[in-house]
């Protein structure tokens, strides 16, 4: 049987489906089953639940535009939400993943709306089972300033000018600033020399781990993964005196060009974290925070900066609005 409306040419026919991406195709059928409301006895894999609601996620709010990236957002906030999950030995019904999808969505909104900018988007979702509930942990980024650097890489900004407390917002070296400190630098230096990344979505997003630099002779614990064997040195010392006061406040000032060059590792262990990934995964989320740990008789303390990255599969996005 022969059919007259079959007139393109072959060129033609392989731009059409370059242009079909059988992932977004899964990911809006799936959408359009669970947003239909139709009651359906259907189940799938708790593996695949995740999946289905991760990449839904990621696909519909994570498709960062070049407008936005382009506006400088200078801050960044993370989050994670819940929905109880059932599970039926290994397996869930389609309405239960479906509810889990839009109780999540309506969760992750009312924290974007609470973010007071003009200017703000999320980044990257990344869904787990975790003790009976689907945890989302998501990112914000948003705009608190007049810089407007989000999209460029320059090399030289690296604009640390300061002297800072190492952590727990202890402010500069002066005590002049307060609600402030180290970490908030590195990680402000280190996320203007990164793009954000435009046009794109994540599936199969997961934690890689929480990575540190281990001092000499330090037996590495906690699943901490060191990244001194690839050459990348983030801040990690001894720490010593009234070691009876809280963490909170332990002094310990960083200079403003070590601050720099803590930065620039930062920048360096985000392409290592690729490296150990692999599978051509790419960095989705990333944040910075100070960690401590006490000796049992409370003689020294150990201080560092520790790197927590997750990592996804790109795909290329619709094109964004």
């Amino acid at each position: 049987m022969m059919f007259a409306s079959c007139t393109k040419n072959e060129s033609d026919l392989a731009a059409v489906q370059e242009t079909v991406d059988p992932t977004s195709q899964k990911i809006l059928a799936f959408k359009a089953k669970v947003e239909s409301g139709e009651k359906s006895a259907e189940t799938m894999s708790l593996d695949s639940a995740v999946w289905y609601v991760e990449a839904a996620l990621n696909f519909t709010y994570c498709i960062v535009s070049e407008e936005n990236a382009e506006a400088g957002a200078d801050e960044i906030y993370q989050d994670s939400v819940f929905f109880k999950s059932e599970d039926n030995n290994g397996t869930i019904s389609i309405e239960n993943v479906g509810l889990a999808f839009l109780s999540i969505q309506h969760q992750m909104l009312e924290k974007l709306n609470d973010v007071n900018s003009t200017i703000k988007f999320f980044t990257a979702a990344d869904v787990e089972l975790k003790d009976g509930f689907f945890k989302t942990i998501f990112e914000i980024h948003y705009k608190i300033s007049n810089n407007k650097y989000g999209g460029i890489v320059i090399p030289e900004y690296y604009d640390i000018t300061d002297n800072w407390e190492w952590g727990n917002k202890l402010g500069n070296c002066t005590h002049t600033i307060l609600n402030h400190d180290a970490v908030d630098e590195i990680k402000r230096c280190a996320k203007s020399q990164i793009p954000v990344n435009t046009g794109i979505y994540f599936t199969n997003v997961r934690f890689e781990g929480r990575f540190i630099t281990a001092l000499y002779g330090e037996t590495v614990h906690n699943d901490d993964i060191d990244l001194g064997p690839w050459g990348i040195y983030m801040f990690s010392t001894f720490y010593t005196g009234d070691l009876y006061q809280p963490v909170s406040t332990w002094h310990y000032c960083i200079s403003d060009n070590y601050c720099i060059i803590y930065a620039y590792e930062t920048v360096q262990a985000l392409s290592v974290v690729e490296e150990i990934a692999g599978n051509n995964r790419k960095v989705a989320y990333w944040y910075l925070r100070q960690d401590a740990w006490i000796a049992p008789m409370r003689e020294w303390g150990l201080i560092r900066h520790v790197l927590y990255v997750g990592t996804g599969i790109s795909h290329l996005g619709p094109p964004t609005n």
